[in-house]
């Protein structure tokens, strides 16, 4: 009695991993797989990704065995095969990052931690050089100077310091931050309010036409309503998706695209484009962030010193 519950139990299990081998094996070949690529799915000797990635290969012109040969050193291939596309996103903003601390203070800063610990000491060490002045001129220091802000601001080209104002506004009125805007323009116009990229989006923000009348903006050449448009469409993307890698995957290749693979698409172009927005969104994060109101007491004082 219990070997025939056993040999049940065993033609129970066999039966129903047969089913859903075949149920999944129909599914792929409605997807338009071919039967040997799926059995190869099947088989666990690629992936679908691996086979997508081949099929888009084989449309661009490459034969089989160029596609054989370029499987063994694209670095795409091995990224789908082991799903590393996102690693990678890192390590190219860690590696291409420029740390601007270093023109500004005059040295190399690893983290806020220490930036922080420099601004605290810095401060001291000015205001305890106030102290040394007068009583006299101590009184006559009544209008506020923000001396190291306007250092900060210096540091900006006049192309960036022309849009400034409106990218703040915009920032402010879509709830996104002033540095990830600007980083998005230097990313996709370098603040050139007339450019025009080969596929034909336009404007700071390089707009496509289809965005543009989306946004409801008809000149996206004109800057303010260019970069008010681009501050939506990136709010709506930081909204849909939660992370600043995806919506800029987004904003970049579009939502569609992002919603299905549920990533940033393994695209060079797209990789690249995330990488060097997070590279200037931190540039430009110490460029226009003001210090606070008790960091810039000693340096108001010493300027208007001078």
């Amino acid at each position: 009695m219990k070997k025939n519950i056993l040999f049940l139990f065993i033609a129970f299990i066999i039966c129903n991993n047969e089913v859903s081998g075949i149920s999944q094996s129909h599914k792929l070949r409605k997807l338009g797989y071919s039967k040997h690529e799926v059995e190869q799915i099947l088989s666990n000797k690629k992936t679908r990704r691996q086979i997508d990635y081949e099929h888009r290969l084989m449309t661009s012109g490459y034969r089989d065995s160029d596609i054989r040969l370029k499987n063994q050193t694209d670095h795409k291939y091995t990224e789908m095969k082991t799903g590393q596309s996102h690693r990678r996103v890192k390590n190219l903003c860690s590696k291409k990052k420029k740390n601007l601390t270093k023109r500004i203070f005059g040295f190399h800063v690893n983290s806020k931690k220490k930036l922080q610990q420099h601004r605290r000491i810095k401060a001291r060490h000015i205001h305890h050089k106030v102290k040394k002045i007068s009583s006299n001129k101590k009184n006559k220091l009544t209008k506020p100077v923000s001396a190291l802000q306007a250092n900060f601001k210096k540091k900006l080209q006049p192309k960036e310091l022309k849009f400034y104002k409106i990218i703040k506004s915009a920032a402010n009125e879509y709830n996104v931050g002033v540095s990830w805007l600007m980083a998005i323009i230097k990313v996709e116009s370098d603040f050139n309010q007339k450019a025009v990229s080969p596929k034909g989006a336009v404007g700071l923000m390089q707009l496509m036409p289809e965005t543009a009348d989306y946004l409801g903006v008809k000149n996206p050449f004109e800057p303010k309503k260019n970069i008010y448009g681009g501050a939506k469409y990136f709010a709506e993307q930081v909204e849909t998706f939660g992370r600043m890698d995806l919506a800029l995957a987004a904003y970049n290749a579009g939502p569609t695209l992002v919603k299905r693979v549920r990533r940033v698409p393994i695209f060079s172009e797209t990789i690249a484009y995330v990488a060097k927005v997070f590279e200037h969104e931190e540039n430009y994060s110490i460029l226009i962030s003001p210090l606070k109101a008790s960091e810039y007491h000693g340096i108001q004082r010493l300027a208007l010193q001078n």
